[in-house]
């Protein structure tokens, strides 16, 4: 006869997992296990963790959205499958112990019965088991009863060929539990698009980016029904002082006057001085910034994704709208570009470097000199030696003639989203309008171009058959 403290020192099979079980790996196996109701005989402990931990990854596999938003649980999830799947074979803890019993324990029986290759029901079960963990309670008793009864239905290899599919529509599979899983696909698709948000951004960014990005934002959050109409007032310049501006600030860039390239940048994108110097130079959109000159595309970058606080991911995402690109490129003049690539090229030659790692960008104040970078048009004086004698009204001052250019582009018929998009000014469009307002790069460059050519730059901007944008009204 034993010794009565024989039953003592009997590990259960729950301690006989763990007691072998890397320590890393135990809080995901807790987590598991506390997803079902755990009968006392514990059968085949090794294969309830390992069909859990399948359904998990087979879910992931699925919906990508949910391994970028959660790796650790994921690669935790892998590495406990790894461990549970040779187990398995060595647990003879009889299942007939729940005969009688497997309505009480419906979620323990269910993952002995499923095959990792069963995927018509592993990704369900695998959706529940992410719900579950997210939102810390237990598998839903009834959610499991149906999958269980589905689960007879389902080849033991799976449905996989276009026969085995077919008897399963025409059986109504999933029909009782279908609905309630997309509900929780999109409940975890919610839960993951903060995370998706801050993957997809990329690297962090740079302190000139965020006050780029406090510019563009705080001007598109504070505009007034006036600036969305586009109507002149007396912040603004008229058309014949715009044009007598362009003259002389061509001429001024021509002879690479003091402040002269920071005047044409201020004037095309609207931003103050301290931006201006802040904006960096690149071959395409550099990671960390919202703004990028690119001289041999001839414009500046705007990384419009950073611009955007999206709710819903493109990984998660509908369908039904074309996805928005990352970026896309404001055309800018060639006297702009020709003096800002003889300023690079005279910093080349003289510090021995042109373009810069994407740790440190090479930036507009540092190509300019040090009476460039100290410039600062006097606020109240005219910007103009000469004003033209038709141009009546108030002294067309730096800052006058900046406002006027989205005004006087959406007087000659350049649609407002092409003005906002150009401008950096987005408070020319209704809140909800950049939502579903599509701008294609084409149709802007081609249109911004041309408002330029009117205006007396030069660009690569092809004649229309309706001749200048400018309509005889305001010219």
């Amino acid at each position: 006869m034993s010794h009565p403290n024989f039953l003592k020192n009997t590990l259960s099979p729950q301690d006989e997992l763990f007691l072998g079980m890397p320590e890393p790996l135990a809080p995901m196996a807790w987590d598991l296990l506390g997803l079902l109701p755990v009968p006392p005989e514990q059968p085949r402990i090794a294969n309830v963790i390992f069909t859990l931990c399948s359904s998990l990854i087979a879910f992931s596999r699925e919906h990508p959205f949910y391994a970028i938003a959660n790796p650790e649980q994921i690669k935790a999830a892998q590495l406990l499958a790894e461990f549970a799947k040779p187990k398995m074979h060595g647990d003879s803890t009889p299942l007939v112990q729940l005969i009688g019993r497997q309505t009480k324990y419906v979620e323990w029986v269910l993952c002995t019965e499923l095959s990792p290759v069963q995927s018509e029901i592993a990704i369900p079960l695998g959706t529940e088991v992410a719900l579950a963990l997210a939102e810390q309670r237990q598998l839903r008793t009834h959610l499991i009863r149906h999958l269980r009864r589905d689960l007879e239905l389902v080849p033991r290899n799976g449905a996989a060929d276009a026969q085995s599919k077919a008897d399963l529509a025409a059986q109504d599979f999933g029909h009782r539990w279908r609905a309630t899983i997309r509900n929780g696909e999109r409940a975890l698709a919610k839960r993951c698009a903060p995370a998706l948000a801050a993957s997809n951004q990329g690297p962090s960014l740079s302190e000139v980016a965020e006050e780029h990005l406090s510019h563009i934002t705080g001007k598109a959050g504070n505009g007034t029904a006036k600036a969305r109409a586009g109507i002149s007032n007396h912040r603004e310049a008229s058309l014949p002082q715009m044009i007598a501006y362009g003259m002389e600030l061509r001429d001024r860039l021509f002879r690479s006057q003091v402040g002269s390239i920071t005047e044409a940048i201020s004037l095309f994108t609207g931003l103050d001085h301290r931006g201006v110097l802040g904006l960096a130079f690149g071959n395409s959109p550099r990671p960390g910034e919202i703004l990028t000159i690119d001289l041999d595309r001839g414009g500046l970058h705007v990384a419009f994704d950073r611009l955007l606080e999206r709710k819903t991911t493109t990984s998660v995402a509908t369908t039904l709208y074309e996805p928005t690109r990352s970026s896309y490129l404001v055309p800018w003049p060639s006297e702009l570009l020709d003096a800002l690539k003889d300023r690079l090229e005279q910093h080349a030659s003289s510090s021995g470097e042109c373009m810069r790692d994407d740790q440190s960008a090479l930036r507009v104040v540092d190509v300019l000199s040090q009476p460039d970078r100290d410039h600062a048009a006097d606020p109240g004086e005219s910007a103009l030696t000469r004003v033209p004698a038709d141009a009546h009204g108030f002294t067309p001052t730096v800052a006058r003639l900046r406002n006027a250019l989205p005004t006087l582009a959406m007087d000659a018929k350049v649609p407002r989203a092409f003005v906002a998009s150009a401008r950096l000014d987005f408070q020319r469009v209704g809140r909800a309008r950049p939502w579903y307002l599509r701008v294609e790069q084409a149709d802007f460059s081609l249109r911004w171009r041309a408002l330029l050519g009117a205006l007396g730059w030069s660009t690569n901007a092809r004649p229309t058959a309706e001749g200048s944008v400018l309509n005889d009204r305001q010219q």
